[in-house]
């Protein structure tokens, strides 16, 4: 349950910091959405460090995104640290407005280097580590088109049975 809510609560976050399309309509069609939707695949890694290794976990992770500019990785990442609530201290990284086939492209390419190097630099300072992929859904956001991250969010979680988006 606390993973559900974590993630969420980082849907939302991003929604707000990764929106890369605004224009809605009032009761848009599945296939628009769909295309609306096409290039706002982001992938979000939630990491809790082991209790008393936070300092060293964020060094790990800014050496981490070092390697990823040696190996001229072209994606922009931001992290968060969660300041306050069940899961304060949990760093979330994202990467954002990606198509499905980027992830397919960027594995090949990136894949097996980079889940070494942070297997080696961050892994033994994790306690959990959990990554998953979640679609911005621009037809349902008010968030502005290509809002550059804020050092702080405050995120709202609403939590909609399914088939209910459009009462929302």
């Amino acid at each position: 349950m606390k993973r559900y809510f974590t993630a969420l609560m980082f849907t939302a976050l991003l929604s707000a910091a990764c929106a890369s399309s605004s224009a809605q309509s009032a009761a848009p069609s599945y296939q628009s959405i769909n295309t609306q939707n096409a290039n706002n695949v982001s992938r979000i890694y939630f990491t809790t460090p082991k209790p008393g290794m936070a300092s060293q976990f964020e060094e790990a992770r800014k050496k981490h995104m070092q390697f990823h500019k040696s190996q001229s990785d072209t994606w922009t990442w931001n992290t968060w640290e969660i300041a306050t609530g069940e899961n304060t201290g949990t760093f979330v990284t994202s990467t954002c407005g990606h198509a499905w086939k980027d992830f397919d492209d960027w594995e090949k390419k990136m894949g097996k280097v980079d889940a070494a190097d942070a297997a080696a630099g961050m892994g033994p300072l994790e306690q959990r580590s959990t990554n998953g992929f979640y679609i911005y859904r621009a037809d349902m956001s008010l968030a502005p088109a290509n809002r550059a991250p804020s050092a702080m969010e405050s995120v709202t979680i609403y939590v909609l049975h399914p088939g209910m988006q459009n009462d929302f």
